[in-house]
């Protein structure tokens, strides 16, 4: 997400010291292992050179073929956002995913089985270790089944505004005229997620189809993404027509 704010060139940046250090540091590792094979210090330095290189090229080669695969992947994305009719009227979508009612279900029954069992089991690393991520993910999901019960967030699209939630913890809520909205759709059709940020940065933030898709399923998914697209574009055509 944060990639995507960027300029292109920084983003092309930060990612090529990102493989220059996951290269370097298989190469380090190589080199670590021939030391202590000890052949010789050179058959070490020339290892570690070597492995730093075929590294390098390896992981440019697989970021290329990323890059190509996302982009056709984006680009069937957005053909579907656009072959989806858009709503008519105001229409608001909730954000309250009914899988965290499971994740609370699936938590508990953890803890009451880690209960169940016997004492000694319960004393070693392993059964601690069981417990203790059982009960995280316990209060994990009683904490956002709260939140989505007693918020009741959720997003409306009106002809002229978008109107959001101010936080994901929040309340409050935000209306963005349709036309300073710079960005609502991103993502390729594996992960796609809704973006809205507004021209003057008042407001930023993503919704994921893994949060969204719990309330909306897929066509729900795609009627807003489509809502937002067409609107936002009409939005500042309308504003461009009165300028």
């Amino acid at each position: 997400m944060k990639d995507q704010t960027l300029p292109p060139a920084a983003v092309a940046a930060r990612r090529e010291r990102r493989r220059l250090l996951q290269a370097l540091a298989v190469s380090l590792a190589v080199g670590l292992v021939a030391w202590a094979i000890g052949p010789s210090l050179a058959i070490t330095i020339g290892g570690t050179a070597l492995t730093f290189v075929v590294s390098l090229g390896v992981l440019r080669l697989l970021a290329a073929r990323s890059a190509a695969r996302d982009e056709a992947r984006d680009n069937a994305w957005k053909d579907t956002i656009a072959g989806t009719p858009p709503p008519a009227g105001d229409r608001e979508y909730p954000l309250r995913p009914r899988a965290l009612a499971a994740a609370v279900v699936l938590g508990a029954l953890s803890v009451c089985a880690l209960l169940l069992v016997s004492p000694s089991w319960r004393a070693t690393q392993l059964g601690a270790l069981i417990g203790l991520c059982a009960v995280a993910l316990a209060c994990s999901g009683l904490a956002a089944f709260l939140k989505a019960a007693l918020l009741r967030q959720g997003i409306r699209v009106t002809d002229t505004q978008v109107i959001v939630p101010r936080s994901s913890w929040s309340r409050e809520v935000v209306a963005i005229d349709l036309a300073d909205v710079t960005a609502t759709v991103w993502g390729p059709a594996s992960k796609p997620w809704i973006e809205i940020r507004s021209g003057f940065g008042r407001y930023e933030r993503d919704f994921p189809m893994s949060v969204l898709g719990a309330s909306l399923g897929r066509e729900g998914f795609l009627e807003l993404a489509a809502a937002l697209e067409n609107r936002t574009a009409e939005a500042r055509r309308r504003q461009g027509t009165e300028v």
